[in-house]
């Protein structure tokens, strides 16, 4: 076995420097050896990459926290400084800026940056240059759109910049974002912008990754949403009850699908009038009852009762918010909101009266009433504090977890008129949530512009039901990684039927669609599926038909096996700033086809995903893949593709286009029913021969000491040695948090490289399973999966593992065996309901049947594959000779036309 020292220093280096920067608090204030001033200009370099360029007519600069930059205390970087009466040169190694010193604000003829040595795209930039290259950032919603076209043909979706630029630099002018000040939550207020400029020119090349992480040192990191929200989300638009969630949950149990969240929409709270044409409209321009903070008791009469039954069940919920309309006079907290805002409250008591004081006849309201409710201000800190001390906490000390926070548009607040009011309420309500401590901050909501990163998750809004919306939001959420706003949620099979859709709006969810729509929702950041209230458009796994059913409840179970491997990259969002769903180009920069590829997408470091976008033909989904550099092994078949290449692959319903970085080991749990805790066995997927690093990264899940050092790792290292083994190095635990278990059971699974001749841990032979000792540390083959798994019972924190595997056969030659034994099982089943069973050749029963034959004649293995790998080439022959009809048979060899 090849031996190799783990330098486990090194690999955990970057959390260690990481847990360092975060504990030295973020300040506004720029180191001052950083600082170059002169006259009405002033230079601050960041990083080597990344410098502030300010210029004021009066020379006053701005030391405050903005709302997209909160840190610039940044350890000095290196760089030389070259100044005379005329001018100043700054250079560090990327970058060469020169300013003509003058009394003019900066402009094309006295401030120019030049590209240097240190990156490896050579350009010259002055402000009169636009940024051509933008690989933009990402939209506040997708309301309406299909794909990315209005439903009425109105318009393109139109996304803004992102940092990201084949250009190889990227200029950020926060001159208009507000300040924030210094207060535990920091506050807005107003900022002098007439006669000031405030510029952050980032120079990166084509190194993308680098460009991300500098801009998170300035604009905050992208905080580890808590580990639930990598579960399933249930949501949709209907006015559920507490009776009927209760069964909802019972019937997910009963079909052994997890679950962790469940989204309450509006109808929580009274919302008489909401679709009423002539009912009047509050002071923010909503329908009446588009908001409430008071439970509708009709549907959940008692609260309190509901969410302790949801809390015993492990289960998070969240409910719909529209914070903008304020407080309706009907509220239940209306008169101590009044009371705590010195609101006039002459008249109201009649006016309530009048409508008897119930949320039923709120579409009675005239206009006169309607200026009673207490008008939304969100900049006002008196309204916002109280907005949290007399009706929210209220409400989250009952049990709720989290908030939705829906359409919140609108930009009304007179003493802040560039105040974007969804930029703000997302930033209040994080921050409130952090304040609180007791749990990790959570929202819900939409996209708010720059800094908005750092409350996540988002809300993509309602979406046109089709397959063009399907294949444009795997465009959109990578591409939002350009702003760091890598958390999309969007309503996974669409919320609205298209405005030109032939098909009766009230007709059910198209199965087809939504299952491929949910399989791309398993290999995107966040899991939740949605509709609109139609009564027909269930997305209730067991409301579909079996063939549809089976698949739905196949992958979210297989997201909550991935889901040790989803926070392990959500960690690495946190640390770097890149996104779990991420552009190629981030990779692979210089290779044309991955900026033109726009639906192909990275999952994390070693998955790549190309989503099917189009209906079943023949029984399979045609879908052209590119690969790039390296071996890449298809995930459900187990063939190994070299890149650089395009490649056209089929697939079944119950298949993905999912591709594993040769080597990689993907950690994955069992069944589990939720992610309240972490799992004590540990599955390792080694995806044949490679040489990669990796690792598995765990923490308490649901608090914010992970920012400080509570948390453990364990680093991966895969080896192909160049006698045909395999060899896997598993350092120990470097870390720890509450909680933390002292062992897990390792299950190690070596995909698709046959039957070994020996396998060694730790130096010792490792026997094969017996009845007799399953649970002590041996090795079977699953068959189904072409996969041998050694089973590790007890492995302690403490304990490093050295696994080396030498093989039987040849890998090369059991290329894709996983597959094709499924697809000769589907023929084989296919056929025995097109024609006689007398009919079947021994050879077609002999290729369907391998999996069984490997379990009842183990030691016949190579033979048995060999036979199979031989027959398999003839498949198609085999087929043309079944006494059945030219369409059958075009149908069964569309199953394995790959």
């Amino acid at each position: 076995m090849r031996k190799q020292t783990f330098k486990n220093l090194l690999l955990f280096l970057p959390l260690l420097l990481n847990i360092l920067v975060l504990n030295a608090q973020n300040n506004p204030v720029a180191n001052p050896s950083s600082i170059i001033k002169s006259g009405n200009a002033r230079f601050t370099v960041l990083t080597s990459g990344l410098i502030r360029m300010e210029w004021d007519s009066l020379g006053v600069f701005e030391d405050n926290a903005t709302q997209v930059v909160i840190n610039r205390n940044l350890a000095k970087p290196d760089f030389k400084l070259k100044e005379n009466k005329t001018s100043i040169v700054i250079e560090t190694n990327k970058l060469k800026l020169t300013y003509k010193k003058s009394e003019e604000r900066f402009n094309a003829k006295n401030l120019e940056i030049k590209s240097l040595k240190g990156v490896d795209k050579e350009f010259t930039w002055n402000l009169s240059f636009a940024n051509t290259g933008n690989l933009k950032g990402t939209a506040k919603t997708l309301d309406d759109y299909n794909g990315g076209v209005k439903d009425d043909g109105s318009k393109n979706l139109e996304l803004g910049d992102g940092l990201i630029s084949t250009d190889g630099w990227y200029l950020l002018n926060d001159i208009k974002s507000y300040l924030l000040d210094n207060a535990e939550l920091p506050w807005v207020k107003d900022r002098k912008i007439e006669h000031s400029q405030d510029f952050y020119f980032l120079c990166y090349g084509s190194d993308y990754k680098t460009a991300i992480y500098d801009y998170t040192l300035i604009a905050g990191k992208v905080p580890l949403p808590p580990r639930f929200a990598f579960g399933y989300w249930w949501s949709r638009y209907y006015a559920y009850s507490d009776q009927d969630l209760r069964k909802m949950v019972t019937d997910f149990e009963s079909n052994k699908i997890p679950l962790d969240v469940l989204v309450i929409d509006m109808d929580w709270h009274p919302t008489k009038g909401a679709y009423d044409k002539v009912a009047k409209r509050d002071l923010s321009g909503s329908r009446r009852g588009w908001t409430g903070y008071t439970w509708d008791k009709r549907l959940f009469p008692n609260p309190e009762q509901f969410l302790n039954w949801t809390a015993e069940k492990n289960l998070k919920v969240t409910l719909n918010l529209h914070p903008a309309s304020g407080i309706p006079i009907a509220e239940e907290k209306y008169d101590v909101f009044a009371k705590a805002m010195d609101f006039d409250t002459t008249g109201v008591t009649a006016r309530k009266a009048e409508v008897n004081n119930e949320f039923a006849k709120w579409s009675v309201f005239d206009d006169k009433i309607s200026y009673k409710d207490i008008i939304y201000n969100g900049a006002d800190k008196k309204f916002m504090n109280n907005l949290f001390n007399i009706v929210l906490h209220p409400l989250e000390q009952q049990g709720i977890d989290f908030w939705w926070l829906d359409w919140q548009q609108y930009q009304y607040d007179k003493n802040f008129k560039r105040l974007d009011n969804t930029w703000w309420l997302n930033h209040v309500f994080f921050l409130k949530m952090q304040q609180k401590k007791e749990a990790r901050p959570l929202i819900y909501h939409r996209w708010g512009g720059f800094g908005n990163h750092r409350y996540q998750i988002g809300f993509s809004g309602d979406a046109v039901i089709s397959w063009k919306s399907l294949a444009f939001e795997p465009y959109f959420t990578s591409t939002a990684s350009n702003v760091l706003y890598g958390y999309w949620s969007h309503d996974i099979g669409g919320h609205l039927a298209s405005k030109d859709s032939l098909v009766d709006k009230s007709l059910s969810t198209n199965p087809e669609l939504y299952t491929r729509w949910l399989q791309y929702g398993v290999f995107s950041p966040i899991l939740r599926t949605h509709s609109t209230t139609s009564v027909r458009m269930s997305r209730l796994p067991w409301d579909f038909e079996t063939k549809y059913a089976e698949v739905i409840s196949q992958y979210i179970n297989l997201r909550y096996e991935l889901s040790p491997y989803i926070y392990t990259m959500a960690r690495k969002t946190y640390d770097t700033g890149i996104s779990i769903s991420r552009p190629l180009y981030y990779d692979y920069p210089n290779q044309k086809e991955a900026y033109t590829n726009t639906s192909e997408y990275l999952f994390g470091d070693n998955l790549l995903v190309t989503p099917v976008t189009s209906p079943l033909f023949k029984g399979v989904s045609p879908v052209k893949v590119w690969l790039p550099k390296g071996d890449w092994i298809e995930w459900f078949s187990g063939e190994v593709f070299s890149g650089e290449q395009e490649i056209q692959r089929n697939f079944s319903l119950e298949e993905y286009p999912v591709y594993v970085k040769a080597g990689s080991v993907i950690p994955a749990y069992p069944k589990i029913s939720n992610l309240k805790s972490n799992c004590d066995t540990l599955i390792l997927k080694v995806f044949g021969r490679g040489e990669t690093q990796s690792s598995f990264y765990e923490d308490a899940g649901d608090n914010e000491n992970y920012k400080t050092g509570a948390f453990a790792v364990r680093e991966f290292k895969t080896f192909a040695n160049n006698d045909g083994s395999q060899s896997l190095q598993i350092s120990p635990a470097k870390g720890s948090f509450d909680g933390m278990s002292v062992s897990k059971t390792f299950f190690i699974d070596f995909k698709g490289l046959g039957l070994p001749k020996s396998i060694k841990v730790n130096g010792a032979v490792l026997n094969r399973a017996t009845k007799a000792n399953t649970n002590d540390k041996s090795w079977d083959y699953l068959v189904d999966e072409s996969a041998v798994r050694l089973v590790l019972p007890n492995v302690k924190s403490t304990e490093g593992l050295e696994v080396e595997v030498i093989y039987d056969m040849n890998p090369a030659e059991l290329n894709g065996l996983q597959g094709k034994i499924k697809k000769a099982e589907k023929v084989l089943n296919l056929v025995r309901n097109m024609t006689s069973i007398d009919l079947i050749p021994q050879k077609l029963f002999d290729l369907g049947e391998l999996a069984l034959n490997i379990r009842y004649q183990p030691e016949q293995y190579n033979t048995l594959v060999q036979d199979f790998l031989a027959s398999y080439k003839n498949l198609n022959l085999i087929i043309d000779d079944l006494d059945t009809s030219s369409y059958n048979k075009s149908l069964l060899k569309a199953i394995i036309a790959n």
